[in-house]
């Protein structure tokens, strides 16, 4: 967690204890725990675990092929020089489309975190949401801990996925 949104809260919580404005509703969310529970986030992973599996098997049946035709002495040291570019082309656009894949997903599962806590805190009147992982909150009680929630709300049809009548 930042300095400043420490400041932040420790603000909100002072002018609160002072007789000011409500006390602010700040409620923690492991990301890490949402990334890896979400019905709907493990979809997208497992989507791009399979663009990569599918990549690897056409590699390494062009590199069984290469090996083949490597060790076959009538090829002609063009045609093996041909099918190593070809093998290296393909193993860098697979790099590619597997990066770009994880890319979407990533942004995918974003979206529909931010979504997901932007409705949550507008219907739980919350007033600050804090990622509760190893590199932000260092502790928090329980009861402030929203992950469930959020995963939960993650996975629930959204409206264009409702059943029609």
């Amino acid at each position: 967690m930042n300095l400043r949104t420490v400041l932040l809260a420790f603000s909100l919580a002072s002018l609160s204890a002072c007789g000011g404005p409500k006390a602010p509703v700040i409620v923690v969310v492991s990301v890490d725990r949402v990334a890896q529970e979400s019905v709907r986030a493990q979809r997208l992973v497992r989507d791009v675990e399979d663009c990569a599996k599918a990549a690897e098997v056409q590699l390494n049946q062009m590199l069984q092929e290469f090996q083949a035709a490597s060790s076959d002495p009538s090829i002609p040291p063009q045609n093996l020089a041909m099918m190593r570019d070809r093998l290296n082309q393909m193993r860098q656009s697979a790099g590619q489309q597997v990066d770009q894949k994880r890319s979407e997903a990533e942004r995918e599962i974003h979206k529909m975190l931010q979504s997901a806590l932007a409705d949550l805190a507008k219907e739980q009147h919350w007033d600050l949401v804090i990622r509760k992982d190893r590199q932000s909150a260092l502790w928090a009680v329980d009861a402030f801990d929203k992950t469930d929630l959020v995963i939960q709300r993650m996975d629930a049809p959204t409206k264009s996925e409702a059943p029609r009548s």
